[in-house]
């Protein structure tokens, strides 16, 4: 008896070593995210920046830049930053409305009061459970598609030339996502206007065209 206390012991001091070293690291990513997203927001104007701190704010503000690239980059109006925060509204609500089907679910279980007289609750309860979870995937996995795009744009609004391989990473690795946002705090060269096309002035003489090939001087 005494050698399954001391396991039980040496078993919770690791899982409570494991979750405190977990929490850290969350916490460091998270700061260096907020940092990234804050300074971008700041520097660029974006409304309420300091929604970045927050949970589900970062969300809105992470849309806001993407929303501003489109806007500066491609002159088109998107809403990403609604889009964002209400996928991410929609899961918590439904995994709120989860939990009550769930507790009902293990409390019956528990009281083994599923028996042949009330199967059809047990098989109601197990369909409701199915089309949540099913719902709740299909949330998240659009969520992380408009997510990963909002970061590409973000990438693409600090520096272009690294966006693609920003992005690959991101989705690969998704720890290295904060400090990719954090190294790029404080560039902008992706967000400009697009130069229109100059031409010569009105009568002037245009340089000759050479079959497919470029227009020689």
């Amino acid at each position: 008896m005494q050698y399954y206390s001391s396991y039980a012991e040496i078993l919770t001091g690791v899982m409570g070593i494991a979750v405190g070293i977990s929490s850290v690291i969350g916490i460091v990513f998270y700061i260096f995210s907020s940092i990234g997203l804050y300074t971008i927001a700041k520097r660029r104007g974006i409304p309420s920046a300091g929604w970045a701190w927050v949970p589900l704010g970062n969300l809105w503000i992470l849309g806001s830049i993407a929303d501003q690239y489109d806007l500066v980059a491609k002159n088109a109006k998107k809403k990403q930053r609604h889009l964002l925060l209400w996928l991410c509204v929609s899961m918590i609500v439904l995994v709120l409305a989860m939990i009550p089907t769930l507790v009902s679910f293990i409390i019956g279980a528990a009281r083994h009061s599923f028996d042949s007289s009330n199967a059809d609750a047990l098989i109601g309860t197990v369909l409701i459970m199915l089309i949540c979870y099913i719902g709740l995937l299909a949330l998240a996995v659009i969520s992380a598609v408009f997510t990963y795009i909002a970061y590409y744009k973000l990438y693409k609004s600090c520096s272009p030339d690294n966006a693609v391989l920003f992005l690959v990473l991101s989705i690969f690795f998704s720890f290295l996502t904060p400090f990719f946002v954090f190294a790029c705090r404080n560039k902008d060269e992706g967000l400009h206007a697009p130069v229109p096309p100059q031409y010569p002035p009105y009568g002037m003489p245009q340089p000759p065209y050479y079959g497919n090939g470029a227009p020689q001087a």
